[in-house]
């Protein structure tokens, strides 16, 4: 799956509107961020990026808006997650 069709799906699972296009936001910033250090390998690209969506999921609560705070905790957790493996 796509970390942009995972994303819609879970945007769309009983969250608000507002909080969904939140989601999409901080997934293109956050993305933005990290992308250089991935490289061009597409299935490494693919990888991170459903990586950082689903990152996403997890720190967005219902009704967060907050695109900066959403895509910076997402990030902090891909590093832990990172730090581990």
């Amino acid at each position: 799956m796509q970390a942009r069709q995972f994303l819609k799906l879970k945007a769309a699972a009983a969250r608000p509107l507002r909080t969904g296009q939140a989601m999409h936001e901080a997934f293109e910033e956050g993305w933005n961020a990290i992308a250089y250090r991935i490289g061009e390998d597409p299935k490494a690209i693919e990888t991170a990026r459903l990586k950082l969506a689903e990152c996403i999921d997890i720190v967005t609560p219902d009704g967060s808006t907050d695109v900066e705070q959403i895509w910076l905790m997402a990030l902090n957790m891909l590093r832990i997650i990172e730090q581990e493996t």
